[in-house]
């Protein structure tokens, strides 16, 4: 198993971000920025290695770092100003891949059927339908909970435990500067950053929250 999850000092990172307001808090599409005087504390997506049977499979990880000097926000949104962080969750992930699996005979008619059926009656097909309904097989990409019976019933050799960001408290809402899924980027729609707890409770059924004390 690949451990992509906070080590100590990035913990203590976190702990400075819910001790000491940040005088602005920025996102774009891949990191949310944490400002202080002369320096600041970024979240940011990247992607290593993943423990799978194939060896282009990435882990979708967010690292928690610390930049000295002063922040320069080109190309950021500006979230909020002067808000203090009530509480931090870590999300974590178990990212697991199974081992390939042909089609059958059967299950390979189906889903040539099902292609052709979509083609003549929507009169529209995407081109990756077209190349996917080729293939004779295929292994999943299972993302989940560490403490899932999926986790638990997995190969660990070809699994992988990430920490994929935080969720933080700020006022009465929840700002979700987390990955989801194995997705790259931290995805905003409508321009919105933050959301109650019932709003984000598809997203928390995946993952395992460890507060930050």
């Amino acid at each position: 198993m690949n451990n992509y999850t906070y080590n100590n000092k990035q913990i203590e990172l976190i702990k400075y971000i819910i001790n000491n307001p940040p005088i602005k808090i920025w996102y774009n599409f891949l990191s949310y920025v944490f400002e202080y005087d002369s320096q600041y504390i970024g979240i940011y997506c990247t992607s290593r290695r993943a423990a799978s049977i194939n060896e282009s499979d990435e882990a979708i990880i967010a690292t928690v770092d610390l930049t000295h000097g002063n922040f320069v926000p080109t190309g950021y949104e500006q979230i909020c100003e002067h808000k203090p962080i009530i509480e931090a969750h870590i999300v974590r992930s178990f990212l697991y891949f199974t081992t390939y699996t042909r089609y059958s005979s059967s299950e390979m008619f189906f889903r040539r059927l099902k292609y052709w059926i979509k083609r003549i009656f929507i009169l529209k097909t995407e081109p990756v339908e077209e190349l996917t309904v080729k293939t004779v097989g295929e292994h999943q990409e299972i993302s989940c909970s560490p403490d899932s019976p999926e986790a638990k019933l997995a190969n660990n050799e070809n699994a992988n435990l990430i920490d994929k960001g935080l969720l933080l408290k700020i006022g009465d809402v929840y700002l979700p500067a987390y990955i989801n899924w194995n997705s790259y980027g931290f995805p905003i729609f409508d321009n919105k950053y933050f959301y109650t707890k019932d709003e984000l409770s598809e997203d928390l059924k995946i993952v395992k929250l460890i507060k930050i004390i």
